[in-house]
């Protein structure tokens, strides 16, 4: 499938397999997950849970589950120490983007230690965040994004927020270079 307008099964696909092998290991030890639900692999009504509502993975942790979303980045992108989310897009005709429709409580969000196509060994540097805390601040204007940056066929627009002002909000659950308890 080729990436008209943004979007490619290819790099959905890397990134899928990425999350479920470099990511998985750290959810069972920074979030306690027992078991790990990644939603790109179910089907009818459940698969619409990652699609309509933004969580990739429901985590089965004692006392509780947690909607989460993942995202694997190339190295590539990792200059840039951003997280990004797509808040404008000329594909969704309407359809609510990652700033609207998200329920994922918390988002994993990691750069590989590759770019595509060759598959990652590992990453250069990852983060769990409190995303509904994030979503819900940047709606309101209580957390202001750093940049704002398009896809590289102009088909998507991604608000973009530094490490530092995650950080500085207080919205880290962990991370590689300055683990925080869960």
């Amino acid at each position: 499938m080729s990436a008209t307008w943004g979007y490619s099964s290819q790099r959905a696909s890397w990134s899928d397999e990425a999350a479920e092998r470099l990511v998985g290991p750290i959810l069972r030890r920074q979030m306690n997950a027992r078991y790990i639900v990644w939603l790109h692999r179910a089907e009818g009504s459940v698969r619409r849970v990652d699609t309509d509502y933004g969580v990739d993975a429901l985590l089965h942790t004692p006392g509780r589950h947690i909607a989460l979303a993942v995202r694997v980045r190339s190295s590539s992108a990792h200059k840039w120490h951003q997280v990004t989310l797509r808040d404008e897009s000329l594909q969704t005709a309407g359809r609510r983007l990652e700033t609207d429709k998200s329920i994922a409580r918390f988002m994993f969000y990691g750069w590989a230690d590759t770019d595509m196509p060759t598959a990652p060994t590992g990453l250069l540097e990852w983060y769990i965040f409190r995303l509904q805390q994030l979503i819900d601040g940047y709606q309101s204007g209580r957390i202001l994004a750093d940049d704002q940056r398009r896809n590289h066929d102009a088909s998507s627009t991604f608000v973009c927020f530094d490490i530092a002002t995650l950080k500085r909000q207080s919205l880290m659950v962990a991370g590689s270079s300055a683990v925080v308890p869960f």
